[in-house]
């Protein structure tokens, strides 16, 4: 088969005692991979206008 079509290896169940471990890691970096994200729009969405030549901004 083609190595994308694969079906991804077995991997066991983790334990209960390491659910919420586990849990609380992946939270994190979630709410870390969406703060940087939004922080990174923020500081460059004025940019934008500023970049985009004035035909394209109705003038």
């Amino acid at each position: 088969m083609i190595g994308f079509l694969k079906p991804a290896a077995h991997v066991d169940p983790i334990d209960d005692k390491q659910v919420d471990k586990e849990y609380k890691r992946l939270r994190f970096k979630i709410f870390l991979g969406i703060f940087v994200g939004y922080a990174g729009y923020y500081l460059v969405r004025k940019n934008f206008t500023l970049a985009m030549p004035s035909q394209f901004l109705g003038s």
